[in-house]
C-alpha cells in the first residue's frame, strides 16, 4: 500500500497521484514498470522513496508526446504504508 504522486521530468506535470484519488493503492511490483519494481522492492514500511525512472525502465524510448509516458524520465514521491509478501503457488 502506497501514497504517490508521479510527475514528468519534461515540464514537471502531474499524471497521477493516489493523494489526488483521496486514498492510498495497492501495488503488485511485479506488474509495474521495472523503474518502479526496482525502486519499491526491498523498502520497508515507513519509508518515503524519491525515484527517478529513465524511460528505457518506464514506458520506452521515443519522442515525448502529450499522450501517453513514451520518451518520459518519471519521477515519483512514493509513501510505503504498509507491504504483504508475494504469493506463491
Amino acid at each position: 500500500m502506497l501514497q504517490y504522486v508521479g510527475v514528468r521530468w519534461s515540464n514537471g506535470s502531474m499524471f497521477a497521484s493516489s493523494w489526488s484519488q483521496g486514498a492510498p493503492s495497492s501495488v503488485v511490483t511485479t506488474e509495474a514498470v521495472e523503474g518502479y519494481r526496482k525502486a519499491l522492492e526491498g523498502q520497508t514500511i515507513g519509508s518515503q522513496v524519491l525515484a527517478v525512472i529513465p524511460p528505457q525502465e518506464a514506458y520506452g524510448e521515443g519522442e515525448i508526446n502529450k499522450e501517453d509516458l513514451t520518451g518520459e524520465t518519471l519521477v515519483f514521491v512514493l509513501d510505503v504504508l504498509a507491504a504483504a509478501p508475494a504469493a506463491t503457488g
